[in-house]
């Protein structure tokens, strides 16, 4: 099993930081399905003359739709979570945003169900950073469903940018309730969300 997630909106808890923060999990069964999606997603890439990468929050509305369309036939499922942060009274949780990043996502990996999972988490972060977050992750879990943690850079995985725009897709519909087209994207991928 092979999984990629991302993140959309702000671990934060300042004025102008995102009302919900989102993470999206892409899970491939095999590596077959995942080599296929990597190659319509890399030749969409190309095609588009898009550099360096698919990112929902700057694509436009034309080039989202056309991704969403690529990939609308691949076979990978997903899972969401989708947290409130008004919802959210921890004053620890409030006032160390690395802290509630670190909290939600293994809430969000220890109860998705996975099996024998090899995990690539979109960031750039410090090694000092991702390796307090691994050890976090592990730490009192569980993780006998998890074989392996790695952060990767998007600019360089075409399968963390697809954990990307599936992500973004999902949280525009919290974060940018304003926009008349929130629901498009979300509802090309539906059937392909998962609990």
């Amino acid at each position: 099993m092979l999984v990629f997630i991302d993140e959309s909106g702000d671990a934060g808890f300042k004025i102008g930081s995102s009302t919900h923060f989102v993470y999206g999990m892409v899970i491939f069964r095999n590596d077959e399905d995942a080599k296929n999606t990597q190659k319509i997603i890399d030749e969409l890439l190309k095609s588009l003359n898009i550099k360096p990468e698919f990112k929902f929050s700057n694509c436009s509305d034309t080039i989202r739709t056309q991704f969403f369309e690529a990939i609308k036939l691949c076979k990978f499922e997903m899972r969401f979570i989708i947290i409130n942060k008004n919802n959210i009274h921890s004053h620890f949780l409030r006032n160390n945003p690395s802290k509630f990043y670190n909290y939600t996502l293994k809430q969000f990996i220890t109860h998705s169900k996975l099996e024998s999972a090899y995990i690539k988490i979109d960031g750039t972060a410090k090694r000092e950073f991702q390796k307090a977050v691994k050890s976090y992750l592990c730490k009192d879990t569980n993780f006998k469903v998890v074989k392996e943690i790695q952060f990767k850079d998007s600019k360089k995985d075409s399968l963390i940018q697809l954990a990307d725009m599936v992500t973004g897709a999902i949280a525009r519909e919290y974060n940018k309730p304003d926009k008349n087209n929130q629901h498009i994207w979300k509802n090309m991928i539906k059937d392909k969300i998962i609990n």
